[in-house]
């Protein structure tokens, strides 16, 4: 486990985790190989509590997951290209409408 989870861990303030949790996603996403299984893996590894987001594409409510935006549906049709930088009309947590992608499913606001 990396020490940012440990940190979050030991500093037992429910908001503090969940944006080290969140900055975590978001390097782990923009820096890694962009491949969905390495970060897939990280991630499920790291989740401890489950929060609840929106699909970036259509907004239909699933488990918020940086590395999972989209539905079952959304994320069939994405897969065909595989384009990260795609916009997209939602944003993951809030399901304001906003510009976002499958590297930064997030708006300004929830970031």
């Amino acid at each position: 486990m990396p020490l940012i989870y440990y940190l979050g861990r030991i500093l037992n303030c429910h908001e503090v985790r969940r944006n080290i949790y969140r900055v975590y996603i978001i390097y782990q996403a923009r820096f890694s190989l962009r491949k969905d299984e390495s970060v897939r893996g990280n991630i499920e590894k790291l989740s401890y509590t489950q929060w609840k987001g929106y699909c970036i594409r259509c907004g239909e409510k699933i488990v918020l997951n940086l590395a999972k935006p989209y539905c079952m549906n959304c994320w069939r049709v994405w897969n065909k290209y595989k384009n990260f930088e795609y916009g997209e009309q939602y944003c993951h947590e809030c399901r304001e409408p906003f510009i976002t992608t499958r590297a930064d499913p997030l708006c300004d606001k929830c970031r």
